[in-house]
Protein backbone atom coordinates (compact mmCIF):
# COMPACT_ATOMS: atom_id res chain seq x y z
CA UNK A 1 0.00 0.00 0.00
CA UNK A 2 2.86 2.11 0.61
CA UNK A 3 4.83 1.42 -2.35
CA UNK A 4 1.73 2.47 -4.14
CA UNK A 5 0.82 5.70 -2.51
CA UNK A 6 4.86 6.44 -3.42
CA UNK A 7 3.88 5.29 -6.90
CA UNK A 8 0.88 7.50 -7.30
CA UNK A 9 2.72 10.56 -5.69
CA UNK A 10 5.50 9.82 -8.40
CA UNK A 11 3.18 10.02 -11.19
CA UNK A 12 1.61 13.46 -10.31
CA UNK A 13 4.98 14.72 -10.12
CA UNK A 14 5.67 13.50 -13.54
CA UNK A 15 2.39 15.11 -15.04
CA UNK A 16 2.70 18.35 -13.39
CA UNK A 17 6.29 18.84 -14.37
CA UNK A 18 5.26 17.53 -18.66
CA UNK A 19 2.37 20.53 -18.27
CA UNK A 20 4.52 23.02 -16.62
CA UNK A 21 7.26 22.16 -19.21
CA UNK A 22 4.53 22.74 -21.78
CA UNK A 23 3.72 26.11 -20.59
CA UNK A 24 7.16 27.15 -20.38
CA UNK A 25 8.08 26.73 -24.02
CA UNK A 26 5.10 28.15 -25.34
CA UNK A 27 5.36 30.94 -23.42
CA UNK A 28 9.37 31.14 -24.50
CA UNK A 29 7.48 31.13 -28.70
CA UNK A 30 5.17 33.58 -28.01
CA UNK A 31 7.79 35.92 -26.30
CA UNK A 32 10.23 35.20 -28.96
CA UNK A 33 7.52 35.76 -31.63
CA UNK A 34 6.49 38.73 -30.21
CA UNK A 35 10.45 39.90 -30.33
CA UNK A 36 10.39 39.07 -33.63
CA UNK A 37 7.55 41.19 -34.70
CA UNK A 38 8.59 44.58 -32.59
CA UNK A 39 11.88 43.96 -34.85
CA UNK A 40 10.20 43.63 -37.77
CA UNK A 41 8.72 47.14 -37.31
CA UNK A 42 11.62 48.65 -36.05
CA UNK A 43 13.36 47.78 -39.18
CA UNK A 44 10.78 49.17 -41.62
CA UNK A 45 10.41 52.80 -39.93
CA UNK A 46 14.37 53.12 -40.20
CA UNK A 47 15.34 55.48 -42.83
CA UNK A 48 17.45 53.05 -44.93
CA UNK A 49 14.07 51.03 -45.15
CA UNK A 50 12.28 54.37 -46.07
CA UNK A 51 14.38 54.70 -49.34
CA UNK A 52 12.41 54.39 -52.45
CA UNK A 53 13.94 52.36 -55.47
CA UNK A 54 12.49 54.02 -58.92
CA UNK A 55 10.12 51.67 -60.17
CA UNK A 56 7.53 51.23 -63.40
CA UNK A 57 4.20 50.71 -62.49
CA UNK A 58 1.33 49.84 -65.13
CA UNK A 59 -2.36 50.82 -65.01
CA UNK A 60 -1.88 51.71 -61.09
CA UNK A 61 -4.55 54.14 -60.55
CA UNK A 62 -2.94 56.09 -57.56
CA UNK A 63 0.23 56.98 -58.31
CA UNK A 64 2.63 58.78 -55.35
CA UNK A 65 5.26 59.66 -58.02
CA UNK A 66 7.95 60.12 -55.26
CA UNK A 67 7.52 56.78 -54.70
CA UNK A 68 6.95 55.67 -58.69
CA UNK A 69 8.16 58.22 -61.32
CA UNK A 70 7.69 56.05 -63.92
CA UNK A 71 3.74 55.07 -65.10
CA UNK A 72 2.50 53.23 -68.03
CA UNK A 73 -0.74 53.34 -68.73
CA UNK A 74 -2.61 50.66 -71.09
CA UNK A 75 -6.14 50.24 -69.82
CA UNK A 76 -8.72 52.99 -70.14
CA UNK A 77 -9.76 54.74 -66.59
CA UNK A 78 -8.94 57.36 -64.32
CA UNK A 79 -5.87 57.52 -62.91
CA UNK A 80 -4.76 60.68 -59.99
CA UNK A 81 -1.28 61.41 -59.88
CA UNK A 82 0.56 63.06 -56.69
CA UNK A 83 4.10 63.84 -55.59
CA UNK A 84 7.22 64.82 -57.08
CA UNK A 85 9.76 63.29 -59.42
CA UNK A 86 12.56 65.33 -61.05
CA UNK A 87 13.39 62.60 -63.98
CA UNK A 88 10.16 60.52 -64.23
CA UNK A 89 7.40 59.84 -67.14
CA UNK A 90 3.51 58.99 -67.78
CA UNK A 91 3.05 57.14 -70.67
CA UNK A 92 -0.26 56.80 -72.43
CA UNK A 93 -0.08 53.67 -74.93
CA UNK A 94 -3.43 52.17 -75.52
CA UNK A 95 -4.45 48.67 -76.69
CA UNK A 96 -6.84 50.75 -79.27
CA UNK A 97 -7.65 53.57 -80.35
CA UNK A 98 -11.29 53.85 -79.02
CA UNK A 99 -10.35 53.79 -75.46
CA UNK A 100 -10.25 57.07 -73.18
CA UNK A 101 -8.18 58.26 -70.41
CA UNK A 102 -8.57 60.76 -67.63
CA UNK A 103 -5.17 61.98 -65.84
CA UNK A 104 -5.83 63.39 -62.74
CA UNK A 105 -3.28 65.81 -61.44
CA UNK A 106 -3.46 66.14 -57.61
CA UNK A 107 -0.05 68.54 -56.64
CA UNK A 108 2.19 66.77 -59.13
CA UNK A 109 5.71 67.78 -60.22
CA UNK A 110 7.03 65.77 -62.89
CA UNK A 111 10.50 66.44 -64.54
CA UNK A 112 12.76 64.85 -67.02
CA UNK A 113 15.85 65.54 -68.71
CA UNK A 114 15.57 63.21 -72.01
CA UNK A 115 12.57 63.32 -73.25
CA UNK A 116 8.60 64.42 -72.57
CA UNK A 117 7.48 64.03 -69.10
CA UNK A 118 3.96 63.27 -70.41
CA UNK A 119 3.73 61.35 -73.47
CA UNK A 120 0.60 59.92 -74.98
CA UNK A 121 1.49 57.62 -77.79
CA UNK A 122 -2.24 55.83 -78.34
CA UNK A 123 -5.93 56.41 -77.55
CA UNK A 124 -9.15 58.00 -78.74
CA UNK A 125 -8.65 60.83 -76.29
CA UNK A 126 -6.84 61.71 -73.28
CA UNK A 127 -8.21 64.00 -70.85
CA UNK A 128 -5.16 65.60 -68.54
CA UNK A 129 -7.26 67.14 -65.79
CA UNK A 130 -6.16 69.49 -62.86
CA UNK A 131 -7.56 68.97 -58.96
CA UNK A 132 -9.14 72.24 -57.64
CA UNK A 133 -7.00 74.30 -55.59
CA UNK A 134 -4.29 72.40 -56.68
CA UNK A 135 -0.51 73.61 -58.49
CA UNK A 136 0.86 70.97 -60.83
CA UNK A 137 3.93 71.43 -62.79
CA UNK A 138 5.58 69.60 -65.95
CA UNK A 139 8.77 70.33 -66.91
CA UNK A 140 11.13 69.41 -69.84
CA UNK A 141 14.64 69.82 -70.16
CA UNK A 142 15.64 67.17 -72.54
CA UNK A 143 15.33 67.62 -76.85
CA UNK A 144 14.08 64.88 -77.65
CA UNK A 145 13.44 64.47 -81.50
CA UNK A 146 10.66 62.85 -81.80
CA UNK A 147 8.56 63.83 -78.60
CA UNK A 148 8.81 67.37 -79.47
CA UNK A 149 7.15 68.68 -76.43
CA UNK A 150 6.88 68.93 -72.26
CA UNK A 151 3.57 67.40 -73.08
CA UNK A 152 3.16 65.38 -75.88
CA UNK A 153 0.31 63.44 -77.82
CA UNK A 154 0.25 61.74 -80.75
CA UNK A 155 -3.33 61.90 -81.00
CA UNK A 156 -6.60 64.38 -79.17
CA UNK A 157 -5.50 66.21 -76.16
CA UNK A 158 -7.91 67.77 -73.59
CA UNK A 159 -7.61 70.04 -70.81
CA UNK A 160 -9.93 70.51 -68.06
CA UNK A 161 -10.13 71.03 -64.36
CA UNK A 162 -9.94 73.93 -61.66
CA UNK A 163 -6.42 74.21 -60.72
CA UNK A 164 -3.65 74.95 -61.97
CA UNK A 165 -1.00 73.85 -64.44
CA UNK A 166 2.68 75.46 -64.97
CA UNK A 167 4.63 73.90 -67.99
CA UNK A 168 8.13 74.60 -69.44
CA UNK A 169 10.28 73.38 -72.21
CA UNK A 170 13.76 74.43 -72.14
CA UNK A 171 14.21 72.78 -75.95
CA UNK A 172 10.86 72.37 -77.08
CA UNK A 173 6.97 73.19 -77.31
CA UNK A 174 5.44 73.08 -73.73
CA UNK A 175 2.06 71.46 -75.26
CA UNK A 176 1.65 69.61 -78.26
CA UNK A 177 -0.94 67.41 -80.50
CA UNK A 178 -0.59 65.99 -83.23
CA UNK A 179 -4.22 65.65 -83.28
CA UNK A 180 -7.55 68.27 -81.74
CA UNK A 181 -6.32 70.07 -78.51
CA UNK A 182 -8.73 71.47 -76.84
CA UNK A 183 -8.93 73.52 -73.15
CA UNK A 184 -12.12 73.36 -71.49
CA UNK A 185 -11.26 75.19 -67.76
CA UNK A 186 -8.39 75.56 -66.03
CA UNK A 187 -5.31 77.81 -65.43
CA UNK A 188 -2.31 77.58 -67.60
CA UNK A 189 0.97 79.24 -67.41
CA UNK A 190 3.05 77.88 -70.27
CA UNK A 191 7.14 79.01 -70.75
CA UNK A 192 8.81 77.36 -74.25
CA UNK A 193 11.60 77.53 -76.27
CA UNK A 194 9.43 77.02 -79.42
CA UNK A 195 5.76 77.24 -79.16
CA UNK A 196 3.51 77.47 -75.96
CA UNK A 197 0.82 75.38 -77.71
CA UNK A 198 0.87 73.34 -80.63
CA UNK A 199 -1.75 71.26 -82.74
CA UNK A 200 -1.89 69.73 -86.28
CA UNK A 201 -5.65 69.69 -86.90
CA UNK A 202 -6.75 72.40 -84.40
CA UNK A 203 -6.45 74.46 -81.03
CA UNK A 204 -9.88 75.22 -79.43
CA UNK A 205 -9.95 77.44 -76.31
CA UNK A 206 -13.77 76.89 -74.64
CA UNK A 207 -12.23 78.55 -71.36
CA UNK A 208 -9.16 79.01 -68.82
CA UNK A 209 -6.93 81.76 -68.15
CA UNK A 210 -3.38 81.55 -69.52
CA UNK A 211 -0.22 83.05 -69.52
CA UNK A 212 2.12 82.15 -72.44
CA UNK A 213 5.75 82.68 -73.04
CA UNK A 214 7.09 81.61 -76.23
CA UNK A 215 10.11 81.97 -78.06
CA UNK A 216 8.15 81.20 -81.38
CA UNK A 217 4.76 81.44 -82.02
CA UNK A 218 2.80 81.11 -79.16
CA UNK A 219 -0.25 79.32 -80.31
CA UNK A 220 0.25 77.51 -83.51
CA UNK A 221 -1.56 75.00 -85.91
CA UNK A 222 -0.23 73.14 -88.98
CA UNK A 223 -2.28 71.21 -91.33
CA UNK A 224 -2.83 72.22 -94.48
CA UNK A 225 -3.72 68.77 -96.35
CA UNK A 226 -7.05 68.27 -94.75
CA UNK A 227 -9.92 70.16 -95.62
CA UNK A 228 -11.40 72.37 -92.69
CA UNK A 229 -8.30 71.44 -90.17
CA UNK A 230 -5.72 74.05 -88.80
CA UNK A 231 -8.12 76.05 -87.06
CA UNK A 232 -7.80 78.00 -84.41
CA UNK A 233 -10.84 78.72 -82.43
CA UNK A 234 -11.33 80.87 -79.48
CA UNK A 235 -14.65 80.83 -77.70
CA UNK A 236 -13.71 81.96 -74.05
CA UNK A 237 -11.07 82.10 -71.94
CA UNK A 238 -8.46 84.51 -70.42
CA UNK A 239 -4.64 85.28 -72.55
CA UNK A 240 -1.37 87.11 -71.62
CA UNK A 241 0.59 86.51 -74.58
CA UNK A 242 4.07 87.70 -75.06
CA UNK A 243 5.91 85.44 -77.74
CA UNK A 244 8.98 86.24 -80.01
CA UNK A 245 7.15 85.74 -83.42
CA UNK A 246 3.26 85.58 -83.40
CA UNK A 247 0.75 85.23 -80.39
CA UNK A 248 -1.68 83.17 -82.95
CA UNK A 249 -0.69 81.32 -86.00
CA UNK A 250 -3.07 79.00 -87.90
CA UNK A 251 -2.05 77.33 -90.77
CA UNK A 252 -5.58 78.08 -91.98
CA UNK A 253 -7.89 79.77 -89.84
CA UNK A 254 -8.80 81.84 -87.17
CA UNK A 255 -12.21 82.41 -85.08
CA UNK A 256 -12.01 84.33 -82.52
CA UNK A 257 -15.98 84.21 -80.69
CA UNK A 258 -15.29 85.93 -77.43
CA UNK A 259 -12.65 86.08 -74.70
CA UNK A 260 -10.50 88.43 -73.50
CA UNK A 261 -6.68 88.60 -75.38
CA UNK A 262 -3.51 90.65 -74.72
CA UNK A 263 -0.95 89.94 -76.88
CA UNK A 264 2.60 91.36 -76.63
CA UNK A 265 4.53 90.17 -79.88
CA UNK A 266 7.59 90.72 -82.10
CA UNK A 267 5.77 89.61 -85.03
CA UNK A 268 1.73 90.00 -85.76
CA UNK A 269 -0.25 89.73 -83.06
CA UNK A 270 -2.71 87.28 -84.79
CA UNK A 271 -1.78 85.77 -88.32
CA UNK A 272 -4.12 82.98 -90.09
CA UNK A 273 -3.05 81.80 -94.05
CA UNK A 274 -6.38 81.63 -94.75
CA UNK A 275 -9.74 83.84 -92.94
CA UNK A 276 -9.35 85.27 -89.44
CA UNK A 277 -12.73 86.19 -88.06
CA UNK A 278 -13.42 88.47 -85.17
CA UNK A 279 -17.10 87.42 -84.30
CA UNK A 280 -16.83 89.59 -80.45
CA UNK A 281 -14.60 89.40 -77.66
CA UNK A 282 -11.47 91.63 -76.43
CA UNK A 283 -8.34 92.19 -78.07
CA UNK A 284 -5.69 94.19 -77.55
CA UNK A 285 -2.20 94.16 -78.79
CA UNK A 286 0.40 96.18 -76.79
CA UNK A 287 3.26 95.34 -79.56
CA UNK A 288 3.27 93.76 -82.59
CA UNK A 289 4.76 94.42 -86.00
CA UNK A 290 1.85 93.91 -87.52
CA UNK A 291 -1.18 93.45 -85.36
CA UNK A 292 -4.25 90.89 -87.24
CA UNK A 293 -3.01 89.60 -90.67
CA UNK A 294 -4.76 86.65 -93.05
CA UNK A 295 -5.45 86.27 -96.59
CA UNK A 296 -9.19 87.93 -96.13
CA UNK A 297 -9.68 89.45 -92.50
CA UNK A 298 -13.38 90.04 -91.26
CA UNK A 299 -14.20 91.82 -88.51
CA UNK A 300 -18.16 91.55 -87.32
CA UNK A 301 -17.94 92.77 -83.72
CA UNK A 302 -15.91 92.74 -80.90
CA UNK A 303 -13.23 95.71 -78.97
CA UNK A 304 -9.99 96.07 -80.57
CA UNK A 305 -6.70 97.81 -79.50
CA UNK A 306 -3.61 97.48 -81.91
CA UNK A 307 -0.32 99.15 -81.68
CA UNK A 308 1.93 97.87 -84.43
CA UNK A 309 4.76 98.97 -86.02
CA UNK A 310 3.83 98.50 -89.60
CA UNK A 311 0.14 97.80 -90.39
CA UNK A 312 -2.18 97.78 -88.01
CA UNK A 313 -4.62 95.13 -89.92
CA UNK A 314 -3.38 93.78 -92.82
CA UNK A 315 -5.36 91.66 -95.63
CA UNK A 316 -2.86 89.80 -97.93
CA UNK A 317 -3.17 86.08 -99.63
CA UNK A 318 -0.88 83.76 -99.98
CA UNK A 319 1.58 81.57 -97.32
CA UNK A 320 4.48 83.24 -95.58
CA UNK A 321 8.53 83.53 -96.69
CA UNK A 322 11.15 82.87 -94.23
CA UNK A 323 12.77 85.65 -95.80
CA UNK A 324 13.22 87.79 -92.61
CA UNK A 325 11.68 87.64 -89.61
CA UNK A 326 8.78 89.63 -89.89
CA UNK A 327 5.77 87.36 -92.24
CA UNK A 328 5.85 87.88 -95.66
CA UNK A 329 2.98 86.86 -98.02
CA UNK A 330 4.05 85.68 -101.17
CA UNK A 331 1.19 87.18 -103.10
CA UNK A 332 -0.64 90.62 -103.50
CA UNK A 333 -4.21 89.11 -103.18
CA UNK A 334 -6.58 89.62 -99.93
CA UNK A 335 -9.16 91.21 -98.04
CA UNK A 336 -10.82 93.34 -95.04
CA UNK A 337 -14.60 93.36 -94.28
CA UNK A 338 -15.51 95.22 -91.30
CA UNK A 339 -19.18 95.52 -90.37
CA UNK A 340 -19.31 96.17 -86.70
CA UNK A 341 -17.06 96.53 -83.99
CA UNK A 342 -15.08 99.33 -81.87
CA UNK A 343 -11.14 99.38 -83.01
CA UNK A 344 -8.58 101.55 -82.08
CA UNK A 345 -5.31 101.52 -84.32
CA UNK A 346 -2.00 102.96 -83.41
CA UNK A 347 0.52 101.67 -86.36
CA UNK A 348 3.18 102.61 -88.13
CA UNK A 349 5.31 103.17 -85.25
CA UNK A 350 8.24 102.50 -86.68
CA UNK A 351 7.50 105.42 -89.21
CA UNK A 352 6.32 103.00 -91.92
CA UNK A 353 3.04 100.91 -92.28
CA UNK A 354 -1.02 101.36 -92.65
CA UNK A 355 -3.79 101.66 -90.24
CA UNK A 356 -5.67 99.16 -92.42
CA UNK A 357 -4.32 98.00 -95.64
CA UNK A 358 -5.65 94.98 -98.07
CA UNK A 359 -3.93 94.31 -101.02
CA UNK A 360 -7.14 93.70 -102.50
CA UNK A 361 -10.79 94.98 -101.54
CA UNK A 362 -11.90 96.93 -98.53
CA UNK A 363 -15.49 96.83 -97.64
CA UNK A 364 -16.36 98.42 -93.88
CA UNK A 365 -20.23 99.06 -93.66
CA UNK A 366 -20.56 99.06 -89.85
CA UNK A 367 -18.41 99.51 -86.64
CA UNK A 368 -16.34 102.83 -84.84
CA UNK A 369 -12.93 102.89 -86.18
CA UNK A 370 -10.06 105.44 -84.94
CA UNK A 371 -6.66 105.45 -86.72
CA UNK A 372 -4.60 107.46 -84.44
CA UNK A 373 -1.52 108.75 -86.88
CA UNK A 374 2.35 108.13 -85.69
CA UNK A 375 4.30 110.91 -84.05
CA UNK A 376 6.70 110.86 -86.88
CA UNK A 377 6.30 108.57 -90.47
CA UNK A 378 8.19 108.30 -93.51
CA UNK A 379 5.35 106.21 -95.33
CA UNK A 380 2.27 106.35 -93.89
CA UNK A 381 -1.11 105.85 -94.58
CA UNK A 382 -4.75 105.24 -92.15
CA UNK A 383 -6.54 103.49 -94.84
CA UNK A 384 -4.97 101.69 -98.04
CA UNK A 385 -6.02 99.31 -100.70
CA UNK A 386 -5.34 97.29 -104.36
CA UNK A 387 -8.60 96.68 -105.29
CA UNK A 388 -12.22 98.17 -104.33
CA UNK A 389 -12.81 100.80 -101.27
CA UNK A 390 -16.71 100.35 -100.32
CA UNK A 391 -17.92 102.51 -97.21
CA UNK A 392 -21.07 102.92 -95.48
CA UNK A 393 -22.81 102.93 -92.00
CA UNK A 394 -19.17 102.69 -89.94
CA UNK A 395 -17.68 105.82 -88.28
CA UNK A 396 -14.38 106.29 -88.70
CA UNK A 397 -12.00 109.04 -87.30
CA UNK A 398 -8.11 109.53 -88.20
CA UNK A 399 -6.42 110.86 -85.46
CA UNK A 400 -3.59 113.21 -86.18
CA UNK A 401 -0.33 113.53 -83.92
CA UNK A 402 -0.87 116.46 -82.61
CA UNK A 403 -4.86 115.36 -81.63
CA UNK A 404 -6.68 116.76 -84.60
CA UNK A 405 -9.89 114.21 -85.80
CA UNK A 406 -10.82 114.10 -89.55
CA UNK A 407 -13.47 112.09 -90.49
CA UNK A 408 -12.55 109.40 -93.10
CA UNK A 409 -15.51 109.03 -95.72
CA UNK A 410 -15.86 106.48 -99.04
CA UNK A 411 -15.29 109.30 -100.98
CA UNK A 412 -12.37 111.14 -99.41
CA UNK A 413 -11.31 107.87 -99.47
CA UNK A 414 -11.90 106.83 -102.87
CA UNK A 415 -10.69 110.34 -104.45
CA UNK A 416 -7.02 109.63 -102.73
CA UNK A 417 -6.85 105.64 -101.72
CA UNK A 418 -6.04 102.61 -103.70
CA UNK A 419 -3.66 101.91 -106.09
CA UNK A 420 -4.37 105.14 -107.83
CA UNK A 421 -3.24 107.31 -105.46
CA UNK A 422 -1.05 105.40 -103.20
CA UNK A 423 -3.91 105.58 -100.39
CA UNK A 424 -5.53 108.12 -98.57
CA UNK A 425 -3.48 110.63 -96.79
CA UNK A 426 -0.45 109.37 -99.52
CA UNK A 427 1.26 106.14 -98.16
CA UNK A 428 3.00 103.68 -100.23
CA UNK A 429 -0.28 102.58 -102.16
CA UNK A 430 0.34 98.55 -102.72
CA UNK A 431 2.76 98.21 -100.89
CA UNK A 432 0.39 95.67 -98.67
CA UNK A 433 2.30 91.92 -99.12
CA UNK A 434 3.68 92.83 -95.68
Amino acid sequence: MKNKKILSIGLVVVLLALVFGTVAIFNKDKETASKTATTSVVKSSSPSAEKVEPTSLENATNVDLSKDPNLTITQPGTYEITGKTENGQITVNLATDTDEVVIVLNNAEIGNSTTAPIAILNGKEVTIETAEKTLNTISGTGNDSEKTATIYSKDDLKFTGSGTLVVTSANNNAIQSKNDLKFKSGTYDLTAKNEAIKGKDSVTFDGGTFTLNAESNAIKTTNIEEADQGVITVNAGTFDIKATSDGFHSATDIVINNGDIILEVEDDGMHADGTLTVNDGKITIENSYEGLEASDVQIKGGTIAIKAQDDGINGAGGNDTAATTQDRFGSSTGSIEISDGTITVAAGLSGSGDGIDSNGDLTITGGTITINDPSSARDWSPIDFDGNYSQSGATITQVSANGTKTAITEESAASQGGMKGGGLGGGMGGRGGR
